[in-house]
């Protein structure tokens, strides 16, 4: 019978058939991760093994765009280089893929499967998906453990000059969410005035995305962007949040939502306590409809 690190070594390390990143969601406890880690029997190369059908992913990224601290941490201790040194093929680390990757992988694993309806497709499209308050606190403590425990520059950047913090900024699906996980890059050290190849800070790519809102005057006030900046495209934070807001005035469509899936206007303003009182009152909403039902 296959043992757990034999599967491990076949299905994960096998650099042709390598299920880890479509099947990440399939990966063993976090027990059992950091058993197969101290395996003694798995040399250290493999560890640190990029695959190239991947974009040169490792097994580091990919724990840390899971979220999953317990078998990062046994990975950092087991192997000599240090986390902050292991990049992929475009020159992002661990403090990338543990931000802004799990911010999409969470949201593609809320969104229905394809459906064959084009006018339903179009009407997905205009939802936006949050994850739950618990599982984005735990991608906000694992930034927390690869920068204050594995030792990673939290202002990293990529081949392109991303930081992560650029990065989170285009990829979260509000601008709340955004502002809750820039306030804890910020706090960690995060600068978010640095500019990327595209001569963007952290402030014109949030702005860019999420046009105007709370956001924009904390980036400005309390993080430190300089609001007449201009980009490579000569766009200040202010004119990229104007024309985000034409854009979304101009295109937006009345849509219908599903009860299936946490979907929010991009307008709530409050972070992650907001979502968290949210489905409280749905679950309180939920509860009062029962108790009428009963009365019945």
């Amino acid at each position: 019978m296959a043992t757990a690190v034999d599967f491990f070594v076949s299905n994960v390390f096998d650099p042709v058939q390598s299920i880890f990143y479509v099947h990440f969601d399939e990966l063993p406890s976090d027990d059992t991760l950091v058993s197969i880690i101290n395996n003694k029997s798995i040399p250290e190369k493999q560890l640190t093994q990029m695959f190239p059908q991947f974009n040169g992913m490792q097994l580091c990224h990919l724990l840390a765009e899971c979220s999953r601290r317990a078998p990062l941490a046994a990975l950092a201790s087991r192997i000599k280089a240090p986390l902050s040194s292991l990049l992929d093929c475009d020159g992002n680390g661990c403090l990338h893929y543990a931000s802004a990757n799990a911010l999409i992988r969470l949201q593609r694993k809320m969104m229905p499967q394809g459906s064959e309806d084009e006018d339903e497709e179009d009407e997905e499209e205009m939802k936006v998906y949050v994850p739950s308050p618990e599982v984005l606190q735990e991608v906000l403590n694992t930034i927390e453990d690869l920068a204050k425990v594995h030792g990673v520059d939290i202002n990293q950047t990529n081949d392109s000059g991303d930081t992560a913090s650029h990065l989170v900024a285009g990829v979260a699906p509000t601008g709340e969410i955004a502002l809750a996980f820039l306030q804890t890059l910020h706090h960690l050290g995060g600068d978010m005035r640095v500019r990327n190849c595209d001569s963007q800070c952290v402030g014109m790519i949030l702005a860019e995305m999420h046009g105007n809102g709370p956001w924009i005057d904390w980036i400005i006030s309390e993080a430190g962007c300089d609001p007449i900046a201009t980009s490579a495209e000569g766009l200040t934070i202010q004119q990229y949040a104007n024309e985000h807001d034409e854009d979304w005035d101009s295109s937006s469509t009345s849509s219908s939502t599903s009860s299936d899936y946490d979907v929010i206007s991009p307008s709530l303003v409050g972070g992650l306590g907001v979502i968290q009182e949210e489905d409280e009152e749905e679950e309180e909403d939920e509860e009062d409809d029962e108790d009428i039902q009963d009365a019945d």
